[in-house]
């Protein structure tokens, strides 16, 4: 990891037990060791005077706030959850955050388990900048260190904008240091005593001990995208009805640079409850100065939690996004709690493409690699699924259906493919067991695969 700017809050709890200002809950915490002797992670450059970010500045390396003190610790639990906001001092990059923490009281082996996780704004009620799977081992007693955590997605910060992380630990626990408030962190600590991260509140009057290391800003893209919303299937508005329904956008992607750019293309809803991926939907390849343009569509389902929600379009290489834009829509309350929906699947149904807009007329001739592949729909499927997909220049195209041990079970498409003509292809699941299987297109100029899922 490069070294980057931190912004670091090392303080002490000055009483182990804060009552909780809305409710009778209160913070547990466990007997304090002395820390001061803590070597600083690697990735820690050359310490700076905070005090000196005036304006818009970018984040630079080498430099870091270090603010120590003894301290006690907050157990950290399944039960008893904790995050900590904290305000960026630079525009930048988040690319890692250290946290102090002890061997907790009830957990003196193994390792604590669960996930990390990155928020807009101040609290866990904000969009999943991050998430992360984390499995560590629990110290020793009497030993204190850093639990660093380099973020496998980096997160891009605006100077003065408010963001939290937050350790939802699911398999037994640790301690983190913590106490009342710190000069630099501009934030504030968030619990939860439910163990869901969405319950977490603030108040406390304490800060983590913590640091969150930043890098520069990302170099800038020539891209540029642009997500309508254009209307729903009842009404036309924003709001989808408790049953659930559908919502359309346009997506377009325009290239300003010299040379051609070849993208993925994909989507996220983030709500209430929901943090989902959708896609990549398509490869395609974007001429110098040209503008590819999409029609799509969304279903949501009626079970889905009433509520805000923010649909995002990505470019760039799955699952690493380039260039983006969003646009917000609202869900009414369900009229049942019909089970949880924790994953994308429900939401696949009524999902892909309406219209291929193609590229604008002022691009130059589409190079040969230009093609486009729908989403597999519907997915999981029984027994039958569809797909379809296109070329820029004819081409020999054939598409197989591969178990999990490689062997090619169907061949579901060979043969000539004509420029501009959409192709669709039929998956027939009916003699085939349940399972998970690869969808493999390969063309002269292009191979793309995608996962389908035949649940009988």
């Amino acid at each position: 990891m490069k070294k980057g700017f931190l912004i670091g809050l090392f303080v002490a709890v000055a009483a182990l037990v804060a009552a909780f200002p809305a409710s009778a809950q209160s913070l547990v915490g466990v007997p304090a060791v002395d820390a001061l002797g803590l070597e600083r992670p690697q990735s820690w450059g050359q310490q700076a005077d905070p005090t000196a970010n005036r304006g818009a500045v970018d984040c630079t390396s080498g430099q870091f706030i270090f603010h120590d003190f003894a301290t006690a610790a907050l157990n950290n639990h399944n039960a008893q959850t904790l995050g900590q906001s904290f305000t960026a001092p630079c525009d930048g990059v988040l690319v890692e955050v250290d946290i102090v923490h002890q061997q907790a009281t009830l957990y003196t082996t193994g390792t604590f388990s669960g996930t990390f996780f990155v928020y807009a704004g101040a609290g866990t009620g904000g969009t999943v900048l991050a998430s992360q799977a984390f499995n560590e081992p629990v110290l020793p007693p009497a030993v204190a260190d850093f639990w660093v955590v380099p973020l496998a997605t980096p997160v891009a910060v605006t100077m003065g904008s408010v963001y939290t992380f937050f350790t939802d630990v699911d398999v037994q626990g640790t301690a983190v240091h913590a106490q009342s408030p710190g000069t630099y962190a501009g934030g504030d600590l968030f619990a939860s005593f439910t163990g869901d991260p969405a319950t977490a509140t603030g108040g406390f009057g304490f800060d983590m001990r913590f640091a969150a290391v930043f890098d520069p800003p990302a170099a800038g893209s020539d891209l540029v995208v642009t997500c309508v919303f254009t209307g729903s299937s009842v009404g036309g508005g924003s709001d989808i009805p408790p049953g659930g329904g559908r919502y359309f956008y346009d997506f377009s992607v325009t290239n300003n640079g010299a040379s051609p750019a070849t993208v993925d293309i994909w989507m996220d809803v983030d709500g209430p409850g929901t943090d989902l991926t959708f896609g990549p939907y398509t490869t395609r390849t974007v001429n110098p100065g040209a503008t590819l343009s999409h029609s799509y569509k969304k279903g949501v389902p009626g079970p889905a939690p009433g509520g805000t929600y923010t649909h995002t379009c990505h470019v760039g290489t799955f699952d690493v996004s380039e260039a983006s834009d969003s646009f917000t829509w609202t869900k009414d309350p369900p009229l049942a709690t019909i089970g949880s929906i924790l994953d994308g699947e429900t939401w696949n149904t009524d999902d892909g493409l309406v219209a291929d807009g193609g590229q604008s007329a002022s691009a130059v001739a589409a190079t040969p690699d230009t093609y486009l592949v729908e989403a597999t729909y519907p997915n999981p499927f029984n027994p039958e699924a569809t797909f379809r997909f296109t070329v820029a220049t004819e081409q020999t195209v054939r598409a197989d259906l591969v178990n999990v041990l490689g062997q090619v079970v169907a061949t579901l498409y060979q043969g000539n493919a004509a420029a501009g003509e959409m192709q669709t292809v039929r998956i027939d699941g009916a003699s085939l067991p349940s399972g998970t299987y690869v969808v493999r297109l390969v063309g002269e100029t292009f191979s793309q695969t995608q996962r389908v899922t035949l649940l009988k």
